[in-house]
């Protein structure tokens, strides 16, 4: 999918931009977990926040795309038990300045840590807010939270 994507940008010649884009799927496994297979082109690594509320960054960001003809895309498995999350953001949340300062990877963990009994729209909320409050200087560069939540599989 993302070296379709990449091809299709490349194709644009002059007009074309380079874009970052995480891409997923997910299924429920019989064991109860939520199986999710994602590729990052750019994007900064998505964060898990388990059951206890640890948090850490999970996969490897790959090239952007629109850049190179051959892209580097690294596909990260991860396994979600209901009630934790993975919270997908772009760039624009790690990147967020206050003079010298970067709200950075360790800011999102901060953020979104200990947050486990959040729902998810709560805990994008809870990110936003963050971001939102780390400096009051606009901002210079787009920001998208997503936040997916593993639910006991129904049936």
């Amino acid at each position: 999918m993302l070296a379709s994507l990449n091809e299709a940008i490349l194709g644009e010649g002059s007009r074309a931009r380079f874009i970052t884009v995480i891409y997923g799927e997910g299924e429920h496994a019989a064991d109860g977990t939520l199986a999710l297979r994602f590729a990052s082109a750019g994007h900064p690594a998505p964060v898990v926040v388990r059951r206890d509320g640890s948090a850490a960054a999970v996969g490897e960001p790959g090239d952007l795309l629109g850049v190179f003809e051959d892209t580097v895309t690294r596909i990260t498995t991860v396994r979600l038990a209901p009630g934790e999350s993975l919270v997908c953001f772009t760039d624009g949340v790690t990147e967020r300045r206050a003079g010298d300062r970067m709200l950075g990877e360790d800011g999102v963990l901060a953020a979104v840590g200990g947050a486990h009994e959040l729902s998810a729209p709560a805990l994008a909320r809870r990110l936003g807010a963050v971001v939102s409050d780390f400096t009051r200087e606009p901002t210079r560069d787009d920001l998208a939270i997503l936040v997916l939540r593993s639910r006991p599989r129904a049936g």
